[in-house]
């Protein structure tokens, strides 16, 4: 603590030290008297620096503390001029710094309860590609292990990092779609919002639609279309044979006539209830909607 004011006050005394020489130069001071002055001279300059220097010493401590415990006072017992008015502004701006500190506290906290609270995984990436936050479905997918954590680690799925990268360089936003999941893999639309301003610590946010069923559904409805495709062209099939066997061979053949009568009749009325089915899922999925 006394190395800065002795450097100080050597500093300030090379002055008074040359005024000293020059008057031992010129026989005006002999060497011990000299020697006296100058250290006589040098103790009154440290006292005078010791005291200012030690309480900006304090002052210094005490602003490093605000980082970690935000609303500490500052006490000072020295009646230097002016510490009365320095230690009121201090402990002001600690009061104002506590008060940030517990609003930033509390909106962070809502948020993160809010975050919880979306069914939708929601990660956010710092502009080092780490992990910042995510919300309680991100953890049921990514795991609580993934925060902090380089998003190669956290998520190993090549498009998305590039995604990411790219938006971290460039800024803007774009949507991927992508299958994560092991032994029971499911599909996600990927929504990667940037931030307007890339210096950001929080860059990035993904947002995961899970659009598992929408696939499946898809997929279903591309698979009942052919069935019920199918379905439609055998009885169309039948009918049309019958058609051309009564209009040809049959004709005037009341036996035959009457079993392709018999038999186009039965395939008109399956082909109506598959008819039939089709509206009936219209209406639901209508009605659904």
């Amino acid at each position: 603590m006394f190395q800065r004011p002795i450097l100080i006050a050597l500093l300030t005394s090379v002055p008074y030290l040359l005024i000293i020489c020059f008057m031992y130069a010129i026989d005006k001071i002999n060497f011990y008297p000299a020697i006296f002055i100058f250290f006589t001279g040098l103790s009154g300059i440290l006292l005078i620096f010791l005291r200012p220097l030690k309480q900006l010493e304090s002052i210094i401590n005490f602003l490093i503390s605000l980082e970690d415990s935000p609303g500490l006072r500052f006490q000072s017992n020295d009646g230097l001029p002016g510490m009365e008015r320095l230690s009121s502004a201090l402990n002001n701006t600690s009061r104002l710094l506590k008060e940030y500190y517990d609003v930033g506290k509390h909106t962070s906290s809502e948020l993160g309860t809010l975050l919880d609270k979306i069914p939708m995984p929601i990660i956010q990436i710092s502009a080092h590609r780490r992990v910042v936050r995510q919300n309680a479905a991100a953890v049921d997918l990514l795991g609580e292990a993934a925060y902090g954590k380089d998003l190669v680690i956290a998520l190993r799925h090549p498009q998305v990092i590039s995604e990411v990268d790219s938006i971290i360089e460039k800024g803007g936003s774009s949507e991927i779609e992508i299958s994560l999941g092991d032994p029971v893999e499911k599909n996600y639309l990927c929504y990667l919002v940037g931030s307007d301003n890339r210096h950001d610590v929080n860059t990035v946010v993904i947002i995961f639609s899970d659009i598992t069923d929408v696939i499946k559904g898809e997929q279903m409805r591309i698979d009942f279309v052919a069935n019920a495709s199918h379905e439609i062209r055998t009885p169309l099939s039948i009918l049309s044979g019958c058609m051309e066997t009564l209009s040809g061979p049959a004709m005037g053949d009341a036996k035959a006539e009457s079993k392709f009568i018999e038999l186009a009749g039965k395939e008109t009325k399956r082909m109506i209830s598959l008819v039939d089915d089709l509206l009936s899922l219209s209406d639901i999925e209508a009605n659904q909607h």
